[in-house]
């Protein structure tokens, strides 16, 4: 698959040196697939409005859109390049676009994007874009893989396939990974690229896997773009060719002659239409997320770096399929997020976490920012010095990633040197696109949306918009008037708390009080979200929480993952003012060898993060000699109480178990509520109140009247 050491292809060698960047976009759409893959209906018109949105939206509005550039046609049969000044554009749809030619279309046209150094210091990166609408699928690896994969398991791009002379029907993440790398090391000619990489950009308008389909709906005109190909009983596949593969079948055998197996990493950006788990909707008009990724563009005329692009286009999507679907942009190798669109240039200020050192390195940046803690992504970062103009030491890889922090080891060679005694010397710039900001929409009064925007604190992880285009919906909403500042949680809908909605601007520092509150909503969002879906312990643990009425052996009931508690007669406990239940969380450990923590988490409406107190850890040597295939033990020591007023009609709560099996600084995940509170109430069986105190597992609440 375009291997360097093949014979070279016939052409002029693309000029080394050029006055102006270049842009080289190949995208490849496919809605005619032959049967047993079932057709699609909007992935050629995905093509179609991608290239009027370059044409005729983005170029248009750029200084170099005049400027006339080289560009050699690849001379795929039935195809052209259509040149506009610097932007190059080759289209593959349905019939042309076989394995054959998108592999021939990276050889011998994204190959030609360069990077230029010249007199002077200036440097020109072109940019190769290769965009994919269709089928996504997974099929079975070679087995010389399974060092890589132990799941056995290949991520495949479905191409048009009508006879042998076509190709594979499946072009897999290992062979893109192999052209990506020549894209980035090697022009047409096969000889290595003088300056160093290009710009590369990858979108992916398709399914990553089948493990979605389950208990999916979809409207009358949704299809998916998932091609079934795989049937793991008889382990075979519709693309019997590709079933067969052997290591020497991959990429014309660039696997099979390596010394020691490894998957090339070049640096780009990934664009994504859904996570792994998940389904990307197909529509007539075009594939939901690349009609999301133009609508974000248009919004903001492709001005904006991957980090806002990730977060409005998610809010597209989102707006028009909720979490059915989410799209992902992943970092890979060390391409910088905070560059602008097919441009490369510095945008923004990354954010910069802090460095603490105890026994081992560690940044304070983690799962609830957002970093995965499967360890598949290998995360780097760059060191630097806290000095007004800092200094680069380095990049490091993450090695590993808790709740608050991640873990990471200086390289061996000795080529970075941190003091240990003073760790707040440093800071780190994460390469990696976490959970994006949450959004807040500051409208209303100009002077107090300028007011907020004077205040606004960007390391919160929110981020101010004053205009819904490009955002479609913002999970907070912020209004403006003479005398207040109205806070709403449009995504949560927790408006029911006049005295946090509802914020005087008389009072001194209002701004720098309501942005606090806003940092809070976020952190209280992002901390429910807490997830880690490949957790090794997720089968050690069963959670469980009963809940009761005045007399603790009356059990009214155990929680499911998402439970609504009738407030009447018999189900809760009345007084003259309130109405709650108490709650008895107990974790089971299943055959457990070695020390977890388990940690209790109440999130309630008024946007505080409790925790109860900390019970001892499991210690299997307590329990030697004895079945421990099923040990109970209870999370408080004392039931939690939780209801509302009388008032009210409906409250909302949170539950959350993190389990660790290292110690947890708790603490520093918890919050106090935003400014007056009422809502939700906490009682306890004794007087005294409980004001304070990585399987997660979450359990959410709603007490209700009839």
């Amino acid at each position: 698959m375009g291997d360097p050491r093949k014979p070279k292809p016939k052409g002029p060698r693309p000029l080394e040196t050029h006055d102006h960047r270049r842009y080289f976009v190949l995208l490849v759409g496919i809605n005619e697939y032959l049967d047993p893959v079932p057709p699609l209906g909007g992935c050629v018109a995905d093509v179609e409005n991608l290239e009027n949105y370059l044409t005729k939206e983005w170029l248009t509005g750029r200084a170099d859109k005049d400027q006339t550039t080289d560009c050699d046609d690849p001379g795929i049969e039935g195809a052209e390049v259509d040149s506009y000044g610097p932007l190059h554009i080759l289209k593959l749809t349905d019939k042309l676009a076989t394995y054959k030619n998108i592999e021939k279309a990276f050889n011998l046209f994204l190959r030609q994007a360069h990077r230029t150094e010249k007199e002077g210091g200036e440097v020109i990166e072109d940019v190769a874009w290769f965009h994919f609408s269709g089928h996504g699928t997974e099929d079975f690896a070679a087995e010389g893989f399974k060092v890589l994969e132990p799941n056995g398991k290949d991520q495949a791009i479905v191409c048009y396939k009508e006879k042998k002379e076509d190709g594979y029907l499946l072009m897999k993440d290992k062979e893109i990974a192999v052209l990506l790398n020549y894209v980035s090391t090697v022009d047409p000619m096969g000889d290595k690229k003088k300056f160093g990489s290009p710009h590369i950009v990858v979108s992916l308008d398709c399914c990553h896997s089948g493990s979605g389909t389950r208990d999916f709906v979809m409207d009358e005109t949704l299809k998916t773009r998932f091609a079934a190909i795989m049937d793991a009983k008889t382990r075979t596949s519709l693309a019997s060719e590709d079933t067969t593969r052997e290591l020497k079948d991959y990429a014309n055998g660039f696997y099979a002659s390596q010394e020691k197996l490894s998957v090339p990493i070049t640096p780009h950006v990934a664009l994504s239409g859904c996570e792994s788990v998940q389904l990307a909707g197909d529509l007539p008009e075009g594939g939901v997320f690349s009609s999301g990724l133009i609508d974000a563009l248009k919004a903001t005329k492709g001005n904006l770096d991957y980090s806002d692009l990730y977060t409005r286009s998610r809010s597209f999507v989102q707006k028009r399929r909720g979490k059915d679907q989410t799209p992902q942009f992943d970092i890979v190798g060390d391409f910088n997020p905070y560059t602008k669109f097919l441009d490369g240039e510095p945008s923004k200020s990354p954010r910069k976490y802090e460095l603490k050192f105890k026994d081992v390195w560690r940044v304070e940046c983690g799962a609830v920012h957002g970093l995965p803690m499967n360890g598949e992504k290998k995360i780097k970062m760059s060191i630097q010095t806290i000095d007004t103009e800092p200094e680069t030491l380095g990049i490091v890889e993450i090695d590993g990633v808790s709740a608050q922090h991640s873990t990471f080891s200086l390289p061996k060679d000795g080529s970075i040197s941190l003091d240990t005694t003073t760790p707040e010397n440093y800071r780190a710039i994460i390469n990696y696109l976490p959970i994006p900001p949450t959004t807040v929409y500051v409208h209303g009064e100009e002077d107090g949306v300028k007011a907020m925007a004077d205040a606004w604190d960007n390391s919160k992880s929110i981020q101010m918009e004053t205009s819904l285009d490009g955002i479609g919906e913002a999970q907070i909403d912020v209004e403006v008037t003479k005398e207040e500042f109205i806070v709403r949680d449009t995504k949560h809908n927790i408006n029911a708390i006049p005295e946090i909605i509802k914020r005087s601007r008389s009072t001194r520092n209002i701004e720098n009080s309501v942005m606090a509150d806003l940092g809070k909503m976020a952190n209280w969002d992002r901390f429910i979200q807490l997830n880690n879906q490949d957790s090794q312990i997720a089968d050690m643990i069963e959670f469980k929480i009963d809940y009761f009425g005045e007399d603790p052996a009356n059990k009214l009931g155990t929680l499911t993952k998402s439970s609504v508690i009738e407030a009447k007669a018999g189900n809760v406990i009345m007084t003259d003012s309130a109405m709650y239940a108490y709650f008895r969380p107990t974790v089971v450990f299943k055959n457990v060898k070695q020390r977890l923590y388990p940690y209790l988490f109440h999130l309630r409406a008024n946007y505080s993060i409790k925790s109860q107190e900390q019970v001892l850890p499991y210690n299997p040597d307590e329990f030697k000699g004895q079945d421990v295939s099923a040990i109970p033990k209870p999370v408080v020591t004392e039931d939690i109480g939780w209801g509302m007023p009388k008032s009210e009609d409906e409250v909302t709560c949170y539950f959350k178990l993190l389990v660790t099996t290292e110690e947890l600084e708790y603490k520093i995940l918890l919050q106090e509520e935003l400014g007056g509170t009422r809502g939700d109430m906490v009682f306890a069986r004794k007087p005294k109140i409980i004001e304070n105190d990585w399987l997660a597992l979450t359990y959410k609440v709603v007490l209700k009247k009839p």
